[in-house]
């Protein structure tokens, strides 16, 4: 659930010019406009539901900058 992601960062929101897109099963995380000078992590809820019952758990990917 996209509209659910959170980070670490102080105010717990994306950097301004930053988008995550659902393409599929993939997430795609975009940063355009805003160099990132730091490590930060991006915590994203996620529930699949199947023939048997629904799993939830947490995706969380690591942004690096750029070196």
């Amino acid at each position: 659930d996209l509209s659910k992601a959170r980070t670490n960062l102080a105010d717990g929101k994306l950097p301004s010019d930053a988008t995550l897109k659902q393409e599929g099963n993939t997430v795609k995380y975009v940063n355009v406009g805003s160099p990132i000078g730091y490590s930060y992590k991006i915590m994203i809820p996620a529930t699949v539901t199947y023939g048997w019952g629904t799993a939830s758990s947490e995706l969380t990917i690591t942004v690096n900058p750029v070196k």
